[in-house]
Parts: C-alpha cells; sequence; structure tokens
C-alpha cells in the first residue's frame, strides 16, 4: 500500500503534522537523547522504514549524519520534500536507501551506527525478529537501538477509551492484531517478547515507555495550543515512565544498548 496508495502515504505523512503525531514525535525524540547524550555531532544513525524522515531528519539538524531506508519511492519522495525546506548542509548529511531493511541490510557497513532506529514498522509485520536482527548487527558495540511498536496488551485500549465497546471488547478475541487509524489490521508485541528478543541477539534493554496514555484515543488535539501541546507532552513523558500508566498506553518504546 506504501507503493501505490499516495493517499495513504499523504494521510500517514501529515498525521505527523496533528497533535497526536507531535505528542509521538516529542515523546520519541525526547527518548532517545536521554541514551545518545549531547554529544550529536558526527553521529551516525540509520532509521529502518523512515517513512518520510519526520522522526530522523531533526536529528540531521543536530549534526547527526542519518541514513534513511525507507522502501517506499512515494516516502522517499515525501522525505525530500522535507529536506528541501532546509538548509543545504542537513541535506548533506543525509543518506536515502529505497530499499527494503533486509536489501540495506546487505549493503549498509555492520557494527557501525550510534544509533539504530524502526519506528512504527514491527505492527506490519508478521514477526519482529528479522527486522530486530538487522537493526542490532547494524549497531556498533554499544550503539542503541530503539523500538516503536503497538502493545500487545493494551490492544482494547482506544477503542474503549472512545467509547466503541463492541470493538474493545472483540479486541480481547483477536490475539494481537487489531484495525489501525490507517483502516489496516496491524499487530502488536510485549515488552517482555521484544526484550528477550534483544537479549537474544546481544542487546540488553535500557528502559521502556508508553507513548500515547493519554493521547492516543483522542481527535480533539489539532486545536489546542503550543502551550497545551508542550503540558500534554511532559504529562505523557511522566505516565510513560510508571506503572500502571505506561501499561494501558497503545504505543510501546523500547530502548536497548548492544552489548555483543
Amino acid at each position: 500500500m506504501w507503493n501505490d496508495n499516495a493517499q495513504i502515504v499523504d494521510t500517514y505523512v501529515d498525521h505527523f503534522g496533528s497533535g497526536r503525531g507531535v505528542v509521538r514525535e516529542e515523546l520519541v525524540d525526547r527518548h532517545i537523547l536521554e541514551h545518545l547524550g549531547d554529544e550529536l555531532d558526527g553521529r551516525r544513525i540509520v532509521d529502518f522504514g523512515s517513512g518520510a524522515g519526520q522522526q530522523t531528519i531533526r536529528f540531521a539538524e543536530r549534526g547527526c549524519h542519518v541514513t534513511l531506508v525507507e522502501p517506499s519511492p512515494l516516502m522517499m519522495d515525501r522525505a525530500r520534500a522535507r529536506l528541501a525546506e532546509l538548509p543545504t548542509e542537513v541535506g548533506d548529511r543525509v543518506t536515502m536507501v529505497c530499499a527494503t531493511a533486509q536489501e540495506a541490510a546487505a549493503e549498509l557497513p555492520k557494527a557501525s551506527f550510534d544509533a539504530v532506529l524502526s519506528h512504527g514498522v514491527l505492527m506490519y509485520l508478521d514477526s519482529p525478529v528479522p527486522l530486530v536482527t538487522i537493526m542490532v548487527e547494524a549497531a556498533r558495540p554499544g550503539g542503541l537501538v530503539s523500538v516503536l511498536t503497538k502493545s500487545s496488551e493494551a490492544l482494547a485500549a482506544r477503542a474503549g477509551f472512545q467509547g466503541d465497546f463492541a470493538t474493545a471488547l472483540r479486541a480481547f478475541e483477536q490475539a494481537e492484531t487489531t484495525r489501525g487509524w490507517l483502516g489496516v489490521d496491524t499487530r502488536g508485541d510485549s515488552v517482555a517478547g521484544l526484550t528477550d528478543c534483544l537479549a537474544g541477539l546481544g542487546a540488553e534493554r535500557l528502559a521502556w515507555h508508553g507513548v500515547g496514555v493519554f493521547s492516543d484515543h483522542r481527535d480533539d488535539l489539532d486545536g489546542r495550543s503550543a502551550a497545551e501541546l508542550a503540558t500534554l507532552v511532559e504529562l505523557e513523558y511522566r505516565a510513560g515512565r510508571i506503572d500502571p500508566y505506561r501499561g494501558i498506553a497503545r504505543l510501546i518504546h523500547v530502548l536497548a544498548r548492544r552489548t555483543a
């Protein structure tokens, strides 16, 4: 659908300019920065399934050398348009690879990236293992691995909070799969499952956060002021770090460090 449906691609890209999208980006960015540190100049980052670069291009603006790996030419077009609005030196720090993660992994140097990201991708795959394997192999020893995906343990939350109780009830019978906001069935993963997967590949979990505790189910955030959204980000940040709040978030953000 990403290769030939411009409407879905535009809907996806536009989402990150919405209130919910802004909150998600800010939270994930903050989590990553906590583990990358302040010295970002020259750091090497690769993003598998980068979309339009909505999460990663900001690292190029901070001086990082960024590789966007994205199989959809339509998404790559949106990323180029985004870069065209930024200073030339930012674009010079961005490498764009239009390929699947598997295709790109065969060409990219292994064990060489300071941070390896994949956000909002695992939910579209049958299993997390192939992509997480590629991610860990791409990270240098001590490098950061950042995975954002749908939680398999809170599938009923969004529909329930929105008052769609029948859909929420069905979520308990559907194992790991529910329909996402793009109208596509997507699956979830658990923190424990991802932690075990990462550990088996030589990456130790550093932290995990819930993303969207108070905001994922809302459709009234676009009219909120910048100050209100900033307050929401702070609320989400605090809630997403502690139980029981993070356990009901639709998205989970797992961060790990390659140890082997």
